[in-house]
């Protein structure tokens, strides 16, 4: 499984309820958010770490602000126009593909869990636990978490 995988997957079950499910399944589910949790994390750190080192675009904050709520407001009564909107759009892309190529290689790289995972019914306890969880969210996890 990739990393950058396993660190979509961590995301959602590092906050996922389980208050329906039996306490074998509990513990399952802790050992696989365990076992995922290091490769997660030190993912999701190299991304920050690359982005604040490689993001040279000069007021970033203020600028992002202003883009979102031109956004928000599709461009009307907005202290950013439409020009300074597109050309922040152009550069927020430039720097997010050079953290993509930066991180890249660790994305990719393919790890073994080392867990068991949890049976199709207790995913189904799982989500009942979850019902706010959206389909992305739940494809998300199920090849991390369901025993094959």
């Amino acid at each position: 499984m990739k990393v950058r995988k396993i660190a979509e997957a961590y995301n959602v079950l590092a906050s996922a309820k389980i208050n329906k499910c039996e306490d074998g399944e509990k513990v399952a589910i802790w050992k696989v958010c365990h076992a995922v949790k290091k490769k997660a994390e030190d993912y999701q750190e190299a991304c920050k770490d690359a982005t604040e080192k490689l993001n040279d675009i000069e007021d970033y904050e203020s600028k992002m602000q202003k883009a979102l709520e031109y956004e928000s407001k599709k461009g009307k009564n907005c202290e950013m126009k439409a020009e300074e909107y597109k050309a922040f759009v152009a550069e927020y892309d430039r720097v997010r593909h050079l953290v993509d190529d930066a991180v890249k290689e660790l994305g990719d790289a393919d790890v073994i869990l080392g867990v068991e995972g949890i049976s199709e019914d207790a995913f189904g306890r799982l989500l009942a636990s979850n019902p706010d969880w959206e389909m992305k969210q739940i494809e998300t996890i199920s090849d991390i978490i369901i025993k094959v």
